[in-house]
């Protein structure tokens, strides 16, 4: 009798040894899954708006940049030196900031939006990158000039699953997004706004 017991005892502690190690074995592909479909994608969500301020900052401090400048050529030239700069920088190579057209390639367009004073709603763009035209001349009195600056980049993806069949095509998982920003600043030297 107690051998039988005994007998039973031990086929019931091997039948749930097996269910524990079953559980653990399942515990892999779980992780597997849980990693692919939650924390590669969020981590990649809080990648991409970071690199979203940092183009944001540089949209900022390329408008700034322009406004201060004494002419339009300069405006561009400081413009087109800033964001090569920063793209190339360590903030820039950390978020796998592309440029995406833009004057020379700089992933940024200067534009001249004029305001009448007298009626606001009246207004005209100027450009992409090449001032007010020769015709046009600058009336500080009558109409305000903002330089406005237009952003194009591609933020690349902190965990690039390209790789991967489906995932490789996916933004911000796969593939760059790009982003496209806007802002302007009132031009400090209205008399030399023209291309030339």
């Amino acid at each position: 009798m107690d051998t039988i017991s005994k007998c039973r005892r031990r086929r019931s502690q091997r039948q749930a040894g097996r269910k524990a190690g079953a559980s653990v074995a399942e515990f892999g592909p779980v992780l597997v899954i849980l990693v692919l479909i939650t924390i590669v994608p969020l981590t990649n969500l809080i990648f991409f708006l970071a690199g979203y301020v940092c183009v944001s900052a540089l949209c900022q401090s390329c408008a700034t940049d322009a406004a201060n400048s004494a002419t339009f050529g300069e405006a561009l030239v400081n413009v087109r030196k800033r964001a090569l700069s920063t793209a190339g920088s360590g903030p820039g190579k950390f978020f796998k900031l592309q440029p995406v057209g833009g004057y020379e390639g700089c992933g940024i367009d200067l534009y001249i939006a004029t305001t009448n004073l007298a009626n606001p709603n009246v207004g005209q763009f100027f450009g992409p990158n090449s001032g007010l035209p020769s015709s046009t001349a600058a009336n500080g009195a009558t109409t305000m000039y903002e330089y406005n600056i237009r952003s194009q980049f591609g933020i690349g993806p902190c965990m690039d699953l390209s790789a991967l069949p489906l995932a490789g095509t996916l933004p911000m998982v796969g593939k760059p997004v790009t982003v496209e920003l806007s802002t302007s600043r009132a031009a400090e030297h209205i008399d030399c706004l023209t291309a030339n």
